[in-house]
């Protein structure tokens, strides 16, 4: 079971475009599956809605991701998606994306693969990739 939130309004109109966020926001993470998810439920839509947007045309979006990520968005390469989304997130920092629970020489090990996989430093385009 996940939860899944969209950003507070005012009024009626308020309620009915956050209950379109949550939607749209459960519908994501359905579509991707529990193998992709990064992390555990709630899942917010503030979070999530860069994702969503591009989402909205599938065709163009399903492009724009094969070309940003290259060999990673193969489906043998989720363990590296998952470490470089996490050190991203945490700007950059070894030490944060313990969270995953892996050494920080594991994080650098697998965030140098990615690098060489895209033939450019992570850190370059952080929102597009």
């Amino acid at each position: 079971m996940h939860i899944a939130t969209g950003l507070p309004g005012e009024g009626t109109e308020g309620f009915r475009t956050s209950h379109r966020q949550a939607g749209e926001t459960a519908e994501l993470i359905r579509a991707v599956g529990p193998g992709a998810v990064v992390r555990s439920s709630p899942y917010n839509y503030a979070d999530l809605g860069l994702v969503i947007l591009l989402r909205s045309r599938r065709d163009r979006s399903a492009a724009f991701g094969h070309r940003e990520l290259g060999p990673l968005a193969d489906d043998g390469m989720s363990e590296l998606r998952v470490t470089v989304k996490c050190y991203l997130d945490t700007e950059r920092s070894m030490s944060a994306v313990g969270r995953l629970h892996i050494a920080k020489s594991r994080v650098a090990y697998r965030i140098r693969k990615a690098e060489h996989l895209l033939g450019r430093p992570v850190k370059d385009n952080c929102l597009r990739l």
